[in-house]
């Protein structure tokens, strides 16, 4: 509609351009600017706006959430302003002054209010904390008024200036041409031009080569420069007067960029190194005990405090698989999951990352926890958007692992998308398994539904596996099976064997657990059940897709309105309920993936559920209940070791 409209629009100029022939304009007043510069203001222009909208994006990407809704409202914010500046324009160009001069003083002020807004923007931020910072929590609603009242404050002003000045130019440049179609047409295609130039350049180099307050220092300079090129063949007191000052106020405010923040640190944290470019600013943050990954200053990408777990996300999905050769790994982060797959026996292993920047500090400064993961000859780590790699490959994987994605992240809903589970099935090997891993703190019921839901009508058969016991911060495995096949015991076994003695030792255990034989028993008692048995579960959640992201739109509003409990994650006691219910629809004494599984062990996902259900009731302050649990959990398991030694015996 948009393109039909503007083609319209196109079509009815040219008609009104062919059936009037205009007399010739009066010739140029004095003082008028030149064809060559104007077309010079025209590049300006455009290269210097668009290069703004991703330099300032950028900018609020260190405290926003980045979900759909914060970027929606950047960009109406920022065309908005430039509207309204089009509005002053259209004003400005009744006066009766010197274009010239109008043109100088727009191109000074520009500089001057763009070189402002990154101290402006540490300050209203408090140092990076955020545009809600402070003891209060705010819900969605509040929240998006927030950040549309702080974009309108902090852009607000410097766009609407800019957008004077190609609006104003077009005004001054009606005395050069006999016709205004000829004017606009040749100026704005110089301007479309110079944006697209803008863009580019922002996002592909000045990003990378000199970073984010600079670039922005950069821009305004630019402007200074534009107009000292649009006043250096005339003398003017008052332009030579503000070029002065100007000039003096943005080098000095370029010159301090660089002591300003990158992400808000207190007294036990040290930034070791900051990489910035077209995807985005990561950081490597130290801490007293560990070191962690960010990106855009919102997202934990992973730490070394956590390397266990992380290192079980590998582990699992491989000890499921009965023998896997070939692995892909949708997400690299830290590389610490991906660096535990190399324990395995494998042929091959390829890990793809969507942002360089991830890739490099995981390189650099992430090398001792990662088994030689970029030096390994089986290991390939590949900078590439995994989702467009497995469209466009043809290799077979017997093992797919998504890592923890960031649900209300722009763009992170296509992941859970009925397309891409459909793509990921193809580029799957006989009995390949997709390995899909959810933060369920992260997570409403509709939202955990909905993606279940859609990995279940994408694949024969899906299993959810607890990947941790903890009550809060729980993780899951939502493990898709090309070919569904009965657990196989003993390859569970030789799969756990197979692992390094060093690894196998430590990763199946968390911190906190009591000594359990890293064996099938700790495996088998992560196991909840047939998600597939159990959809009518499921059977009220939308099929998330491309076209109908539900997850992408309803994630970031979970995020910000279970602050103030206006709504619930699915976690503790209603995360246990579920558990129950999917239990109740398919029993493991009845589950045909335990099926092969001695009678006695078939009872070890419910002693695994009591242990997990014990923690809960500590963590909600119900230590009965917890001794009750933890005496079902003990019952249960007790029961599947005594049948494996009398089958041993036997």
């Amino acid at each position: 509609m948009a393109l039909a409209t503007s083609l319209g629009v196109a079509a009815v100029a040219a008609g009104f351009g062919r059936a009037r022939s205009p007399g010739r304009l009066p010739a140029p007043e004095p003082g008028a600017s030149a064809p060559r510069e104007l077309r010079l203001l025209a590049a300006v222009s455009g290269f210097a706006t668009l290069a703004l909208e991703v330099l300032w994006t950028r900018m609020f990407a260190q405290v926003l959430q980045n979900s759909v809704y914060t970027f929606a409202l950047i960009l109406t914010t920022f065309l908005l302003a430039l509207a309204a500046g089009a509005a002053g324009a259209r004003v400005l160009a009744t006066r009766s002054v010197d274009p010239r001069r109008v043109l100088v003083l727009l191109l000074v002020g520009g500089g001057l209010l763009v070189a402002a807004t990154p101290y402006f923007f540490v300050w209203y931020t408090n140092g990076l904390a955020g545009v809600d910072a402070g003891p209060a929590l705010t819900g969605f609603s509040e929240y998006v008024w927030r950040v549309l009242g702080a974009t309108v404050l902090i852009l607000g002003l410097p766009t609407v200036w800019l957008g004077l000045l190609f609006p104003y130019l077009l005004k001054a440049a009606e005395v050069w041409r006999t016709s205004p179609g000829r004017v606009v047409g040749e100026l704005a295609a110089i301007n479309t031009l110079g944006g697209v130039a803008g863009a580019l350049a922002a996002g592909f180099v000045v990003l990378e080569w000199i970073g984010l307050w600079h670039g922005i220092a950069l821009v305004a300079l630019l402007y200074l420069g534009t107009s000292l090129a649009l006043s250096v063949r005339t003398f003017d007191a008052l332009l030579w007067g503000a070029l002065s000052v100007g000039a003096a106020i943005v080098i000095v405010a370029g010159a301090g960029a660089s002591r300003l923040p990158y992400a808000p640190l207190p007294a036990s944290k040290e930034i070791v190194a900051v990489l910035e470019g077209p995807s985005g600013t990561v950081a490597v943050v130290e801490h007293p005990t560990s070191l962690d990954l960010w990106h855009n200053n919102s997202y934990g990408v992973g730490g070394t405090d956590d390397r266990d777990q992380e290192a079980r996300q590998a582990h699992y999905p491989l000890v499921l698989h009965p023998e896997p050769r070939r692995v892909f790994f949708l997400g690299l982060g830290t590389g610490i999951t991906a660096g535990a797959a190399l324990q395995h026996p494998l042929e091959h292993l390829l890990v793809t990352e969507i942002v360089p920047e991830v890739s490099e500090a995981s390189r650099r400064h992430f090398a001792p926890w990662l088994n030689g993961l970029f030096e390994d000859s089986r290991a390939t780590v590949l900078v590439e958007d995994g989702r467009n790699h497995l469209l466009g490959s043809r290799a077979l994987y017997d093992a797919i692992v998504a890592d923890l994605f960031l649900p209300w992240k722009s763009g992170t809903g296509s992941l859970y998308s009925r397309e891409h589970y459909a793509a990921a099935r193809e580029r799957l090997a006989p009995g390949g398994v997709y390995a899909q891993w959810l933060a369920l703190y992260q997570f409403s019921r509709d939202e955990f539904a909905a993606v279940a839901n859609t990995l279940v009508e994408s694949f024969p058969r899906v299993t959810l596996w607890r990947g941790n016991r903890r009550h809060t911060h729980h993780l899951v495995l939502l493990l898709a099976e090309r070919d569904p096949a009965p657990l196989d015991l003993e390859s569970i076994g030789r799969r756990i064997e197979a692992i390094s003695p060093v690894a196998r030792d430590a990763t199946p255990r968390e911190p906190d657990d009591p000594a359990i034989p890293p064996d099938a028993v700790h495996v088998l008692s992560s196991y909840q059940g047939n998600l597939t048995a159990a959809r009518e579960l499921l059977s009220d959640a939308p099929i998330n897709t491309d076209d109908r992201p539900f997850v992408e739109y309803s994630a970031p509003v979970t995020e910000r309105d279970s602050r103030i409990n206006a709504v619930a994650v699915i976690e503790n006691v209603e995360l246990l309920d579920f558990y129950d219910a999917v239990f109740s629809a398919a029993p493991p004494e009845t589950d045909p993936v335990l099926a092969e599984l001695p009678p006695a062990y078939r009872g070890l996902p419910r002693a695994g559920l009591e242990l997990y259900r014990s923690r809960v009731m500590v963590g909600i302050g119900q230590p009965n209940k917890a001794i009750q649990a933890f005496s079902r959990h003990k019952r249960l398991r007790d029961a599947a070791l005594e049948g494996q030694a009398a089958g041993g015996a036997e």
